[in-house]
């Protein structure tokens, strides 16, 4: 069974001990499945460097958890996190291109305010090419956009006609209808060790919404058995042929 991470970026504002609870009951509930929590607290609410009094009481209490890894958009004072996401990094691969990304990922592994493994995640948003993605930050997100996006033929050749690890790729697809997560999740398996799949089409990065709950079960389903299950309804959908209209008279 391939091992799939969850990514949550979590830009929700923790405005009480409860905010974050959906996160929370999947961490307790699935102790063997890796969560990367994505946290803004420095340029959001605050007194930059320091993160406010509700960050200051929420990120730590995310990182007593084992299977939690927090990582930041930047280094904070007052709280760890255990690695650094940079966003909008070069899509494009050039020489300079390559240098800068791999002197970003060396000063976070040397960086002794960072605890942990000191995680390196770069999000160019659009599809990268696969030699900066190899470049070997721990994260790449390979497609960040809407489900129609993802599923529409333009995307899909430019994916394919790249070659990616798996390990290290991260997709995240919003706007998914939430009938067809559990499908997306199955499909994106194969192509990415990390994902986040959200129903929500707009404020994503802010709230859970309700396929929240249906995103942690596709990716703790057992993937077989999942796509086992989905055949047969696909196939229990499909009208079948009465008896007089095969045989002929």
């Amino acid at each position: 069974m391939l091992s799939t991470s969850v990514i949550i970026p979590l830009y929700q504002y923790p405005h009480t001990p409860t905010t974050w609870a959906p996160l929370y009951n999947a961490i307790d509930k699935h102790p063997n499945l890796h969560f990367v929590v994505i946290v803004n607290p420095n340029s959001g609410p605050g007194c930059p460097p320091a993160p406010d009094a509700h960050y200051a009481h929420e990120i730590p209490r995310l990182n007593t958890w084992a299977n939690v890894q927090t990582v930041g958009m930047n280094e904070t004072q007052g709280v760890y996190v255990q690695g650094i996401f940079f966003d909008e990094t070069p899509n494009h691969w050039s020489a300079e291109a390559a240098d800068y990304l791999d002197m970003i990922t060396t000063e976070v592994r040397k960086d002794t305010g960072i605890k942990g493994k000191r995680l390196v995640m770069h999000n160019p948003g659009t599809v990268p090419d696969a030699s900066l993605a190899n470049q070997k930050p721990d994260i790449t997100a390979v497609f960040e956009d809407n489900y129609s996006r993802y599923r529409s033929q333009s995307t899909q050749g430019v994916i394919s006609a790249k070659s990616y690890d798996r390990a290290g790729s991260l997709f995240i697809v919003h706007s998914t209808p939430i009938g067809d997560i559990k499908r997306l999740v199955n499909d994106l398996r194969p192509q990415a060790e990390y994902l986040f799949v959200t129903d929500l089409q707009e404020r994503y990065y802010e709230s859970f919404g309700p396929g929240w709950t249906t995103f942690i079960e596709a990716i703790t389903a057992d993937p077989v058995v999942a796509g086992k299950a989905a055949h047969k309804k696909a196939a229990a959908r499909k009208p079948s042929r009465s008896r007089s209209s095969s045989n002929p008279t």
